[in-house]
């Protein structure tokens, strides 16, 4: 459907007494906007069925005495009067029968904290008994009126989101690998997607992730609070110590990611902000993202039931999936709130979720893979908030896998087997305990049984690139390396900054004696992380292939770095590579001195690679080295 804005501005004024202009396609006109009468009972109206608050509950929390239509009503009539009503009324004659819409846009003056806090999506028409934010034939939008231009990215051929779980220590009453779950499962039957999943950033490491993984989407499941006077998510400091983090701080961590385009905040209060009038108007999480150039920001007042949260998310899905690209979003989020209404009730909390825009001139990009990103973004939420899933025992395969996960993670390998295997008995098409039970399978010996459930894994979600890298990884540690290079390969493609992958990849190429293959691989793993120690090893490793022992020598001198000051092990590799570079620049002291340090490391490190260290010893003439246990 298409819709006819009708812009209602919002003014500063005093006394509760407000301005009001409109702007619409049959005219413009003014009027004015009463708060009182309406404001207390209406900031509090409906609020939350089941909170992720961390703060105490706020007295008078109990049962509400008005229900959602007298609430919209009394909006309804103190803001439709006079000229601005007859303006409604016109410009609903003129679309009358033309399968056309009307999308009221309220464009808030900032600072009017009163007016931002009420509940616009419950407007209703008394006469026709119409909630605006839940007929398709309206829409209600949030407007943030910050003047800062919106530069979307270029068009990508895949939709990447980031999806971020918030559990600091005292906060772990969400059972967030259970949501993680819910959200990879669903994804992979909803969209083809690229996921990556982060616990517990910092807020460092956010942006680090965001500006090198050309992130559309930023997805946060966590804690929230709203003290009156801030909104903030709960964050992980260090030792997981909680960390509150106001809007504006984590808006100071986006600027900069050009490809971010949707911020789904799956966090109690985030859509929240200061209750009174002349105070700063960015204090909520969501509109401080708006205003510091996010554009458009999904967010919540409070969690809704299992049983809604399908509802909205079936139904959607299924209204974007239809309207085709360019389509604006609202209208699927109409549909989506009526259908939470016919299975709660008017008054069961379906005016939930809100949506925030920068500006009301600045329209959703009018390509696919934007749509499908709301799209993806929305089920998931909703999904998330809920707790549910869609196909029949689903659910419960999903907790066996998260057992089996766990017992695998702990040691005991044949319990957790049999969850996995229980798992795939209930849902045989889910991803995830096909790859678990590979990799338990693998511990457990049982090589070729895990070969065929790394497969299966692959052939259930084709598109997730841990599946293709646990795959190829697997592969090279039963020695075939050729067959490797597609898993590896696919997992680059799907995952544009998987540096494993990467990293893997170009240790199988060196091992086939193809260095300036590796040399790519390992470039382009180094773009996304300079800081992964392997990667730099092994770059070394290349330098010396293609004759460059001077390059070497730095590339291995910077893997010990980054290998003692992650307190890595598997220094045996660079300290044995940094000799050899030593040997072929003529420095025989230092080249000594390194295999000195090398038989001084736990053997047990040590790869084929590096166990030609005795004959290089010989070679040298050192002396000094002493050859002990396997190194005889």
């Amino acid at each position: 459907m298409e819709y006819d804005d009708f812009v209602i501005q919002i003014l500063h004024g005093q006394d509760g007494s407000y301005g009001v202009l409109v702007e619409s396609p049959v005219g413009s006109g003014k009027g004015r906007f009463e708060l009182s009468g309406l404001g207390a009972a209406a900031r509090g109206a409906l609020g939350p069925v089941v909170t992720r608050d961390v703060r105490p509950a706020e007295s008078g929390g109990g049962p509400r005495s008005r229900t959602a239509g007298e609430i919209g009503d009394d909006l309804f009539q103190a803001l439709f009067r006079d000229g601005v009503g007859n303006l409604f009324y016109k410009n609903l004659g003129r679309i009358e029968g033309s399968g056309r819409g009307l999308r009221i846009r309220m464009r808030i003056d900032l600072g009017l904290g009163h007016v931002m806090a009420l509940p616009w999506e419950l407007l209703h028409i008394a006469d026709s008994d119409d909630f605006l934010g839940a007929d398709s034939n309206f829409s209600v939008v949030r407007s943030l009126d910050v003047m800062r231009s919106v530069v979307l990215a270029s068009k990508a051929n895949r939709l990447r989101i980031l999806a971020v779980a918030l559990s600091p220590q005292g906060y772990d009453n969400l059972d967030l690998p259970a949501e993680r779950l819910i959200l990879e499962h669903a994804a992979k039957r909803c969209l083809s997607a690229d996921i990556v999943f982060r616990e517990n950033p910092g807020r460092k490491e956010l942006r680090s992730e965001l500006r090198k993984g050309g992130f559309h989407v930023l997805h946060i499941m966590g804690h929230g609070a709203f003290d009156g006077a801030t909104g903030s998510l709960v964050f992980a400091g260090p030792q997981r110590q909680p960390e509150f983090v106001d809007g504006r701080e984590l808006a100071a961590e986006l600027k900069g990611c050009s490809d971010l385009r949707l911020v789904v905040l799956n966090t109690c209060h985030s859509a929240r902000s200061v209750e009174e009038d002349g105070q700063q108007p960015f204090t909520g999480v969501a509109a401080a993202l708006v205003q510091g150039g996010v554009h458009a920001v999904v967010a919540m007042r409070s969690r809704i039931s299992d049983t809604a949260a399908l509802e909205f998310s079936e139904t959607f899905y299924r209204q974007l999936a239809a309207q085709g690209e360019g389509n604006e979003i609202d209208a699927a989020v109409a549909e989506g709130r009526l259908a939470i209404q016919r299975v709660v009730g008017q008054d069961g909390g379906w005016d939930l979720p809100v949506l925030f825009l920068s500006r009301e001139d600045v329209r959703l990009p009018k390509r696919r893979s934007f749509a499908r990103a709301l799209l993806l973004a929305f089920v998931l939420l909703f999904l998330i908030l809920g707790g549910c899933f869609i196909y029949g025992q689903s659910y419960k395969a999903i907790g066996l896998n998260e057992k089996g996960a766990l017992l695998a993670r702990e040691g005991h390998l044949e319990e957790a087997r049999g969850f996995l295997l229980e798992a795939l008995r209930l849902d045989p098409g889910y991803a995830a305990p096909l790859t678990n039970l590979a990799g338990v399978e693998e511990h457990m010996g049982r090589y070729e049984e895990a070969l065929q459930h790394a497969r299966a894994a692959v052939e259930a979600a084709p598109s997730q690139a841990s599946y293709q890298y646990n795959l190829g990884r697997l592969l090279v540690r039963l020695g075939r390396d050729e067959d490797a290079i597609p898993s590896l390969r696919q997992a680059t493609k799907q995952e544009s900054c998987h540096a494993s992958a990467f990293n893997e990849l170009g240790e199988v190429y060196l091992r086939l004696d193809r260095p300036a293959e590796a040399r790519v691989a390992l470039d382009a793993g180094l773009h996304c992380d300079p800081t992964l120690g392997p990667l730099v090893k092994n770059r070394g490793r290349a330098d010396l292939e293609e004759g460059k022992p001077g390059e070497a020598i730095r590339d291995f001198e910077d893997a010990l770095h980054l290998y003692g000051r992650e307190g890595r092990a598997g220094l045996e590799e660079p300290t044995y590579g940094l000799a050899v570079a030593y040997s072929q620049t003529g420095r025989r002291d230092l080249a000594c001195q390194g295999l000195r340090d090398f038989f001084r490391l736990d053997p047990a490190g040590v790869t084929p690679w590096a166990r030609d260290a005795r004959s290089l010893a010989q070679q040298q003439r050192c002396d000094g080295v002493f050859y002990t246990g396997r190194h005889k």
